[in-house]
């Protein structure tokens, strides 16, 4: 009987809270101390009579029972309790999974991980902050936030939704043939902005080597063959990397180049100057980044009064502060601005003579801590990058959107420092 009293409870309780195994709800129950904090977090919501009451329905504390006659009528075998199901929705079709199943997982977010493929979304009962009925589907990162802190209820079934499978979608010839006409052009357009950028990469790099004590002046670049004329002409090349055998046009896109520049102080040390402030600016941001996360992480903490809600806490502080988007974001500016004032500060040691050889470059090498972390944080770094679309989505945060945009702006920053000084190392 108190093995029943003890399933008819995880399964009410598992409706609102991840219990996470029903085996170790059964060892946690019997720790006196574990009992009585779950009688504590739920009896406000449920009836659960007396703790004497409750202790005993579940076996535990209970009184001598009078004896009983030799022969006593054994009362019939409960029904097994009907499967529940939760309903849930993936790729805009709904379906379901039993609860056993997702509990035995250790809840909704470890099935989804076990189970990978579009986003999870999960059906939910309540009242929205309008104080509207809500019935429908959001999102699985939300869902638990919902039921904790506006009370809605996991939407569960006694019937699982059949589903039928479907017949892989296979094309036809002519759209086989379109689709690699498309790609081919794709490859094309690909190859052509490649050779484009290395193009002008390097007209930039023959520029600013040859244009070093010039300041900013049109560059006279190797001459090229002319098809039309069969002769070889004369090349010019511009501060922006553009390459043309006419020397008025190369000196008017110098002259409007020089007239954009005239307005800030580009010498090393203005720019080193720069660069600091928006280093230390940039970390100012990252900590109240980081200080937000914890603020959040403790919040949920805090509200959390399921069993082991403290060791589920401390295992994932660490990965919440990895993985917020805003946090990423600011931590490649800083990088990006880092390797921009390494640029500079050599850059700087050269013009006054300094020696900045092979020692020079092999020390910026080995005291790199990311040398020593086997790639994980250049890989974290362009996994941001590769996604940084998504800070200027509608989903985005305010602070989301601004650290992205502090992001780029640090590795335009790099890459035009990059550019203009990177030719010079002799290392």
């Amino acid at each position: 009987m108190a093995t029943d009293n003890k399933r008819k409870l995880y399964d009410a309780l598992s409706q609102d809270y991840d219990m996470g195994s029903y085996e170790q709800f059964c060892a946690d129950l019997n720790d006196e101390s574990k009992r009585r904090k779950l009688y504590n977090a739920t009896s406000q919501e449920y009836d659960l009579g007396s703790w004497d009451s409750f202790s005993q329905q579940l076996g535990y504390g209970q009184a001598a029972a009078p004896e009983r006659p030799a022969v006593a009528a054994q009362p019939s075998a409960p029904a097994p309790a009907p499967t529940k199901y939760f309903k849930l929705r993936r790729g805009g079709k709904d379906f379901t999974v039993a609860t056993d199943e997702v509990n035995a997982a250790g809840g909704l977010y470890d099935w989804s991980k076990a189970h990978p493929g579009a986003p999870l979304r999960v059906y939910m009962q309540g009242t929205d902050a309008n104080g509207k009925p809500f019935d429908g589907h959001v999102n699985l990162s939300v869902a638990h936030d919902r039921s904790k802190k506006r009370g809605y209820k996991y939407t569960t079934t006694d019937k699982p939704i059949e589903t039928t499978p479907q017949k892989p979608w296979k094309p036809t010839k002519m759209q086989q043939r379109a689709m690699s006409m498309q790609l081919q052009q794709l490859q094309q357009q690909r190859d052509a902005f490649i050779e484009q950028s290395r193009e002008r990469m390097q007209n930039m790099s023959d520029y600013y080597r040859s244009n070093r004590s010039l300041g900013f002046q049109t560059v006279e670049g190797e001459p090229v063959f002319n098809p039309e004329t069969g002769k070889m002409e004369k090349t010019y090349l511009t501060p922006t990397g553009d390459r043309t055998t006419s020397k008025a046009v190369a000196d008017m896109e110098t002259m409007n180049y020089r007239s954009a520049m005239a307005a800030a102080d580009m010498s090393v040390g203005a720019q080193i100057r720069r660069a600091e402030a928006e280093l230390a600016d940039l970390k100012k941001k990252l900590e109240s980044s980081a200080s937000r996360v914890h603020d959040e992480w403790a919040e949920d903490y805090e509200n959390n009064s399921a069993p082991l809600a403290a060791v589920l806490a401390a295992n994932t502080y660490v990965p919440r502060q990895q993985v917020d988007k805003e946090n990423s974001a600011l931590r490649v500016a800083i990088r990006q601005k880092e390797e921009q004032l390494k640029d500079l500060y050599e850059e700087r040691d050269r013009q006054v003579g300094k020696d900045v050889g092979f020692w020079r470059g092999f020390g910026r090498t080995m005291s790199d801590y990311r040398t020593w972390d086997f790639g994980m944080s250049d890989l974290q770094d362009a996994m941001t990058m590769m996604h940084a679309d998504q800070y200027s989505t509608s989903d985005a945060t305010e602070g989301e959107k601004r650290a992205g945009q502090e992001m780029l702006k640090a590795i335009h920053d790099n890459q035009q420092v990059e550019q203009m000084y990177g030719g010079n190392a002799s290392f």
